[in-house]
């Protein structure tokens, strides 16, 4: 797990994959997905009062975070969708209402 920072973020690749967020006592709060997961992974440590009151929640939460990189766009979803199910994250059950 790395730091949730701009520093750790810009090494990041920017290609397509699965992004995890863990609290800073190392549980998972988020599983996620992205196209470029650099660009994804920043978002999460940027302010922006318009988003969703759960998105604010996790953002203020996320202290750790880890990430795979996929191949396409398409075995991102499937990775993501057995993730979530498996570990029947918080976070992602508020993303889906």
């Amino acid at each position: 797990m790395n730091r949730l920072n701009r520093e750790n973020c810009s090494t990041i690749p920017q290609t397509p994959g699965i992004y995890y967020l863990y609290n800073k006592f190392g549980k998972l709060l988020y599983i996620g997905r992205g196209q470029k997961l650099r660009h994804r992974l920043q978002s999460w440590y940027q302010a922006d009062k318009s988003r969703p009151k759960w998105k604010r929640e996790l953002a203020k939460k996320a202290y750790y975070f880890s990430y795979a990189t996929k191949t396409d766009k398409k075995e991102s979803m499937k990775h993501e969708k057995k993730q979530i199910k498996k570990n029947n994250t918080k976070f992602n059950h508020y993303s889906r209402k």
